[in-house]
C-alpha cells in the first residue's frame, strides 16, 4: 500500500499542489514506512469524537442504491421521500464492526502521532457541526507549517 501511495501522491500534488490520505496509516509502522518513501505531511488532523459519537454516525449511515449517494437518517436525511423508501444499509454495517475498528484505532493512536512532529498533530473535536468542523480544519490547514525543517 505504501509503495502504491508514494508513487500516486507525487502526481496529486504535482496536479492540485497537495495530497490527502483518509483512515491511512493505520498503525505506527504504515506512518514511518510512508516516511521512508519520502512522503511527508506538512499537516497531520486527527478528527476526535467520542465512541458513542462515532457509533452513532456510522449506525444512521443509509446509501441509495440507484444514486451511490450516502444519507445519515439524524443528520443528512434525504429531502425525498421517495429516496427515503430507496435507503438500504451499508455492508458490514454493525455496531460490533465498528467497535472493532474503534479498538484498533485507540490500540495504534498513539504509535501514529507520535511517529509525526508534534508542531504538525492536530486533533480537532468533530462532535459538532459539519460547517464548523470544516472552518475549523479548513483554518488549521491553510496555516504555514512550523517546523524549522527543510520542505
Amino acid at each position: 500500500v505504501v509503495s502504491t501511495q508514494s508513487t500516486g501522491s507525487s502526481g496529486i500534488n504535482a496536479e492540485y499542489g497537495g495530497w490527502m490520505l483518509i483512515g491511512f496509516p493505520k498503525t505506527r509502522d504504515q506512518a514511518l514506512a510512508l516516511q521512508r518513501h519520502g512522503i511527508f505531511a506538512k499537516h497531520i488532523l486527527f478528527f476526535d469524537a467520542p465512541d458513542m459519537v462515532l457509533v452513532e454516525r456510522f449506525m444512521g449511515k443509509r446509501v441509495d442504491p440507484d444514486t451511490g449517494e450516502i444519507y445519515h437518517l439524524t443528520f443528512e436525511p434525504p429531502e425525498s421521500p421517495e429516496v427515503t423508501r430507496r435507503l438500504k444499509p451499508i455492508n458490514n454495517q454493525s455496531e460490533k464492526v465498528v467497535r472493532k475498528r474503534l479498538i484498533h484505532y485507540h490500540r495504534n493512536l498513539e504509535g501514529i502521532k507520535n511517529s509525526y512532529e508534534s508542531g504538525r498533530v492536530k486533533f480537532l473535536n468533530s462532535d459538532q457541526p459539519k460547517g464548523d468542523v470544516y472552518a475549523q480544519a479548513y483554518h488549521y490547514l491553510c496555516q504555514q507549517s512550523r517546523s524549522a525543517a527543510p520542505q
